[in-house]
């Protein structure tokens, strides 16, 4: 029994209910699909489900998996961080940029260690606490990507000069 690859959550925070990965242990999956439960009941256009899933992703990506899945975690959580894209609007911007790019970046594993991981979103109480941790999420993880921030940059810009609809 190993931490988490990406996030660090140690063997038995929690009793795993998924299978391990190669990028996420079974403890951290577990926990993740608790937030992605929550993420989904939630009302209003915010949709912090998809800050959640950016979050998770840009902790855990490795070399193995395909370069779309750092790319739009990664163009997800500057687009919110940055410039305070709700999540409805980073789905938008996915959902476009699939339709029109075939290769992406290959950004790797993250530079650093998240400070902030699914278990500290769970530890607020549901309700505006929360929503709040996993925005926070967002951000925090985002900083991890200090060393990538500008490369990812470059991307959207490349993207705004193409006059995509979500820019």
């Amino acid at each position: 029994m190993t931490p988490c690859h990406g996030c660090g959550i140690e063997p038995g925070v929690e009793a795993g209910a998924r299978e391990a990965t190669s990028w996420a242990s079974a403890e951290c999956l577990t926990l993740y699909d608790r937030v992605l439960a929550y993420t989904l009941s939630l009302q209003g256009s915010f949709f912090l489900h998809q800050i959640a899933v950016d979050a998770h992703m840009a902790s855990h990506l490795t070399e193995e998996m395909r370069p779309l899945a750092g790319a739009f975690s990664l163009l997800g959580l500057c687009l919110f961080a940055e410039r305070g894209y709700s999540g409805k609007r980073v789905q938008l911007a996915h959902v476009q940029l699939a339709e029109r790019r075939r290769e992406w970046p290959r950004f790797g594993t993250p530079p650093e260690s998240p400070a902030m991981t699914v278990l500290d979103v769970l530890a607020s109480p549901p309700g505006e606490s929360r929503d709040e941790a996993i925005r926070e999420w967002g951000r925090v993880v985002w900083a991890a990507w200090r060393p990538e921030h500008e490369r990812v940059r470059a991307l959207i810009r490349l993207i705004d000069e193409a006059r995509l609809p979500w820019a």
